[in-house]
């Protein structure tokens, strides 16, 4: 393994007691890591084991991001645990963030070692899967505005009619944007989210998995928009309330969109 890329990866360990516990996934690790750190308790395994056993990290080199094994790692690690990932030959891509945060990691990290390239997520704290599990928003007195977070923007799920691409649209064409609904208790909402890459995770293995068709577009919105929409938002929701809720469309105003250069 690079040295830079070793020393990378050891600096990304999270915080721990006395011992931290090591999964060596394939086991090329263990090594190099034994002697820059006496503390560890490493356990080298070709593969995520069974059980209920947890981790402080789990370590791998050249790790495919596969959905399945990025869902699987991310059961192995306690609250607060890190999935470390060297890969010796990479490039930091977009659609790297996108993939650790659909399966559920935040605090990520993409940074180059030389030729080398380092991942790491965290698993949420308890409060903050207790949060993710949750994601309805209260609608307050003063309007759907009052439900959001701070932030200038907030980004829909839409289908446009007709389906083009924005330089291939015509000079005063009409266009029809419906964005996506969710039936949850009680009441109808907009699934909203507070920032682009957010939007593209929750899309992304949704239409994979044939569970959202048809939708083709992500409108970016001021906050003041809000207020003029049929149904409150439902900001940032975790992938699996598709299965739990119906959906949706509702008109909404293409001319109310943020400029892209906004």
């Amino acid at each position: 393994m690079p040295a830079d890329l070793i020393a990378g990866m050891l600096r990304q360990l999270p915080p721990s007691g006395s011992t931290l516990k090591l999964l060596d996934l394939g086991g090329h690790c263990a090594g190099p890591f034994r002697e820059k750190r006496q503390d560890l308790n490493i356990h080298r395994l070709a593969e995520l084991p069974a059980g209920k056993s947890r981790y402080d990290a789990i370590v791998a080199l050249d790790q495919p991001l596969a959905p399945r094994f990025l869902a699987a790692a991310l059961r192995k690690l306690r609250p607060g645990g890190r999935l470390i990932i060297g890969w010796r030959h990479g490039e930091i891509d977009a659609g790297q963030q996108l993939e650790l945060e659909a399966a559920g990691f935040v605090r990520i990290l993409l940074e180059t070692q030389g030729d080398s390239l380092l991942l790491r997520g965290e698993r949420p704290l308890e409060a903050q899967e207790g949060q993710e599990r949750n994601p309805g928003v209260s609608v307050e007195a003063a309007g759907h505005v009052a439900a959001l977070r701070p932030g200038r923007y907030v980004h829909l799920l839409l289908r446009q009619t007709p389906e083009r691409a924005p330089w291939a649209t015509e000079p005063g064409e009409a266009l029809r944007w419906q964005a996506l609904t969710l039936d949850v208790p009680g009441e109808r909402r907009l699934l909203a989210f507070s920032n682009l890459p957010q939007a593209v995770a929750f899309m992304q293995p949704a239409v994979l998995q044939g569970r959202l068709r048809d939708v083709n577009k992500v409108g970016k919105f001021p906050r003041e928009a809000v207020n003029d929409w049929p149904f409150a938002p439902l900001l940032d929701p975790a992938p699996d309330v598709l299965e739990r809720a119906d959906t949706g469309l509702v008109d909404v105003d293409p001319a109310a969109a943020a400029l892209p250069d906004e």
